[in-house]
């Protein structure tokens, strides 16, 4: 993930943990480490010389091993920011151009005062015979959030990698693309030196939980619009929780330019996630764009009244207790000001119209779609954008008024 620091996970630092890879060492990968390494010697070079020696053929390079064994640490086993300090092996067999290659670790002891694991390393061939046999030792690079806890549960000490973990048990996997509502308040009494230690380390947790390959994408909305303000895409400060508004400061984040809903994203693909269209909900808006990516929903301590997707739902149904607005729209952006208007599926104000997604709670969580987790003294849920509008869809077949607290008042009648 750009600009983010990779977090290890605490699970992976249990003796007998092990995790690997498979990968092609194809005629490509072969010459391009004979280029680099500038070992072109006969029998990794030469068929014909090859042919007359013991091996029978050409083989590998026994440092294309330790070039395996680099990705291993830093990104399989124990992942993240982590650095070789030693690396013992043996070479009982030789592998060749072709070969597909199997590469594994397990720890067999981890020192948290250290941060040193030792783990050991097996890479095979094709017909099971090791090609590397060693131990490598390893140092997890701590940050700062990693080091110190986040807040103090009852249960005990809350830690950035605890964050990720438990995203994690709710079912998100690398790669996900996760919208976080948040509340930060419930998860234990604070124990990070300040807040801004707090935040990032909270941020630090989403960004392991998706890995590098995966996206966050936070509310930063500021409603400019709807208050007649010009709308500072840099510097307009979010309305919608702390939390938001330090993400979008971090670097790599990107923030998207509606002048209502405005949203950050960091990772992957950030700013086409991030960019909306003028119709807030919409198809070319955010959310539009989650539900075709199947995007996690997550309440990080917030509850799923604060669901915001919902109301992409209700304007695809149509639902007459809302109806489009437009409001004029000054964006400004790295200077320079545009003029345009927005759109915003608005309630009813006069026919008290009041959100309720008690019944959409329990509504999901009787489909199985609802995961949660426990962090420290709060909890963690997440539920999948399409599976939230498939279930509001079939609660409001039944029910038009299904989403609110009780049926709108009627239209005042015309004076």
């Amino acid at each position: 993930m750009t600009g983010a620091m990779p977090s290890w996970d605490p699970a992976r630092l249990v003796p007998g943990c092990e995790d690997g890879f498979a990968v092609d060492i194809d005629a490509g990968l072969h010459a391009a480490f004979t280029g680099l390494s500038g070992d072109d010697s006969p029998v990794h070079a030469d068929p014909a010389f090859a042919a007359r020696t013991r091996f029978g053929g050409v083989i590998g390079h026994a440092a294309l091993l330790h070039a395996l064994l680099s990705r291993l640490y830093g990104c399989h086993l124990p992942g993240g920011s982590s650095v070789c300090l030693r690396q013992e092996a043996r070479y009982p067999n030789p592998f060749r151009p072709g070969d597909r290659l199997t590469v594994r670790g397990t720890v067999e002891s981890f020192s948290p005062a250290t941060g040193i694991l030792t783990i050991r390393t097996v890479i095979r061939r094709p017909d099971g015979l090791a090609v590397l046999d060693g131990t490598g030792t390893v140092q997890v690079c701590f940050t700062e959030s990693d080091r110190s806890p986040l807040y103090q549960a009852a249960g005990g000490p809350v830690y950035a990698a605890d964050v990720a973990a438990a995203l994690q048990r709710t079912g998100i996997a690398a790669g996900d693309t996760i919208f976080v509502h948040s509340d930060i308040t419930g998860f234990g009494r604070l124990a990070a030196r300040g807040r801004t230690a707090l935040l990032d380390g909270l941020c630090q947790g989403l960004a392991a939980a998706v890995g590098a390959k995966g996206a966050v994408l936070m509310p930063v909305f500021t409603y400019s619009a709807c208050r007649g303000e010009v709308f500072e895409v840099e510097t307009t400060p979010s309305a919608v929780g702390v939390l938001g508004e330090h993400f979008r400061r971090l670097p790599g984040a990107v923030r998207g330019t509606h002048p209502i809903f405005s949203v950050a994203a960091r990772g992957a693909d950030a700013a086409a996630l991030a960019a909306s269209g003028p119709d807030a909900f919409g198809d070319g808006s955010v959310f539009a764009r989650l539900e075709e990516r199947d995007a996690w929903l997550v309440f990080l301590g917030a509850p799923l009244q604060s669901m915001t997707q919902i109301h992409r739902v209700e304007q695809l149904r149509g639902c007459s207790y809302r109806f489009i607005k437009a409001f004029p729209a000054r964006i400004r952006q790295g200077g320079v000001e545009t003029a345009g208007e927005a759109t915003f599926f608005c309630r009813h104000l006069d026919r008290d119209v009041v959100l309720d997604l008690g019944r959409l709670g329990a509504a999901l969580a009787a489909a199985g779609v609802l995961h949660e987790a426990p962090l420290g003294d709060g909890v963690v849920r997440a539920v999948r954008v399409r599976a939230v509008a498939a279930v509001a869809n079939r609660l409001l077949d039944d029910d038009p008024w299904a989403l609110l607290a009780h049926p709108p008042t009627e239209p005042p009648c015309p004076r």
